[in-house]
Order: C-alpha cells, then structure tokens, then sequence
C-alpha cells in the first residue's frame, strides 16, 4: 500500500499560502458514506467542530492531483493508499493518518500545458477557467482559481505539468 500525504495548507507559493485547505475534512466528507465515518469522529480528529464554530459544510474531495513520479510508477484503479499529513513541517514530521486505507477507483493522466490547454487521457480538451476546471477543481477540493494557483503560482515560468488524477469516487467520470 502506498501513502499519500495532504496539505493541510496551501503551500508558500500560493496566494493564500498559510491558510487552511480543510482537505482532511473535505477528505473524510467524500469516503464518509463508504467508510462509515461519523462526523463525530471528523470533530474528534480536529477537536473542535467546524460546523459549529465556523459554520463551515465543506464540500468534499474526491480525488487527487499528482505529478507523475520520477521512478515512472504510475497509479491504478485497484490500488489501495493510507491518506495521512504533516504533524508538522512536510517532509521533516511525523506522518498522522486521517482515514482507513482508501481504494482507487479511477485514474486519469492529465497534462497542463503553457498555454493553459488541459488534456485527460489524451483526449479530453479544457481550458483553465472553464466550467470544466471549474468542475475538475471542486472535484479536487479547491475553487478554479485556487487548483490554478496551485499549478501555476508563476505562469511567466510554467513550463507544463504531467501527472495523474487519483480517484476514489466511482461517480467522477471525465
């Protein structure tokens, strides 16, 4: 089994750099039905409940977006991960996982290009900024402009990406 580790905010490269991505929530809202996850157990995790003291309903994640590995691995449907975060600082922290080993039910190769043209699978054309992005990006827990910001944060030195959309969600289709 693989891991996958999550933000649990945007990087420093991000407009809102620091602020909270609420992915574990947005996580736990999407496997809720499938791995019976209470929104007790959500509050007990965070130690508080963003309903209650936010009035925050967060719309949850569905999949991930990922660049392609420099070992050529590539993901599939059937494979299994273990979602988890930084307890701390990514990459130098503990690891603490969030929800039971979760299935991959569908993935999709996805390619960015400079000129902001989306290819899935080779075949399904987007532009960022179009409803398609937009869908794409809620499906992936962020607004349009936030998933572009997340890729882009400088576009006068993007040069592309290459990478994988993994889902867990057997009801995305693109």
């Amino acid at each position: 089994m693989r891991v996958l580790t999550f933000a649990t905010s945007f990087p420093s490269t991000h407009p809102r750099k620091g602020e909270p991505t609420y992915f574990v929530e947005k996580i736990l809202n999407s496997i809720n039905h499938k791995y019976e996850v209470s929104a007790y157990e959500v509050d007990k995790l965070l130690g508080f409940s963003l309903l209650d003291q936010f009035g925050i309903k967060l719309l949850p994640k569905h999949h991930t977006i990922r660049a392609d590995r420099k070992d050529g691995k590539k993901w599939k449907a059937g494979d299994y991960f273990s979602p988890r975060v930084w307890s701390g600082r990514p990459r130098v922290s503990k690891q603490i996982v969030i929800a039971p080993p979760i299935k991959v039910e569908k993935v999709w190769d996805i390619n960015i290009y400079p000129t902001y043209d989306v290819w899935i699978n080779d075949e399904t054309l987007l532009r960022i900024g179009s409803e398609d992005w937009e869908t794409l990006a809620t499906n992936d827990g962020l607004n349009g402009k936030d998933l572009t910001d997340w890729f882009i944060p400088n576009p006068k030195k993007f040069k592309g990406f290459s990478g994988q959309i993994i889902c867990w969600n057997n009801e995305i289709n693109y």
